[in-house]
């Protein structure tokens, strides 16, 4: 179980955000929602340990929760243009300290259909294979918590159907808890449980459906 309990923060010169708690199960996914500017991003920055929380906790199971423990598949891949597919993999494997296990990165990229461009530049892939290899690197750790950021911004209603499914069947198939931040009105009838931030300054509202 994720849990995130407590978390608040402020922008520099801004008023407190005070998130409402989260929980997700392992293999379980959350979809937050909300209009730009409400927080939904700055939420997954803090969880990711982007940015330094001013107050809260953050647990999976009863442990505390390591930033080397969470993954986040970030609105633009921002894949390294010099290296492959598969480079890209390993790059992220070593900027977590962690031993590169090549046999996943593939089966990873099989499961998410582009392991037939393993050895392409980003530079010759499409926006939806930019964004297949993301989810492929973000999981190639096997993170306990799997963070997505505006997964379906600028895609069609059928790759956004599938840019979520994938999400949620990865994260699944690595039994790690799943939160997707989006304000794309097409996605929420595809989850059960959805949190609703208020953008209101010093209170965001959360109601969990």
């Amino acid at each position: 179980m994720f849990r995130a309990l407590l978390v608040q923060y402020a922008h520099p010169g801004g008023a407190m955000l005070r998130y409402p708690d989260i929980n997700v199960a392992r293999g379980d996914a959350l979809l937050m929602t909300g209009p730009s500017g409400c927080g939904k991003t700055t939420w997954l920055h803090l969880v990711a340990g982007l940015l330094r929380m001013h107050g809260g906790q953050l647990w999976i199971d009863e442990t505390v929760l390591a930033p080397t423990r969470v993954a986040l598949v970030p609105q633009v891949p921002h894949l390294i243009g010099s290296l492959s597919v598969v480079q890209n993999l390993a790059a992220a494997s070593f900027a977590a300290k962690r031993a590169f296990d090549e046999a996943r990165a593939m089966q990873l990229l099989e499961a998410v259909g582009v392991v037939q461009l393993h050895a392409r530049k980003p530079s010759e892939l499409s926006r939806g294979q930019a964004q297949r290899v993301a989810i492929a690197r973000a999981l190639v750790n096997r993170p306990d918590v799997l963070l997505a950021d505006e997964p379906t911004a600028s895609l069609d209603d059928e790759a956004a159907a599938a840019a979520i499914q994938l999400l949620v069947s990865q994260a699944a198939a690595a039994n790690a808890a799943l939160v997707i931040a989006s304000h794309d009105g097409r996605v929420k009838p595809l989850f059960d449980a959805t949190l609703a931030l208020q953008p209101v300054s010093g209170e965001p509202v959360g109601a969990v459906a």
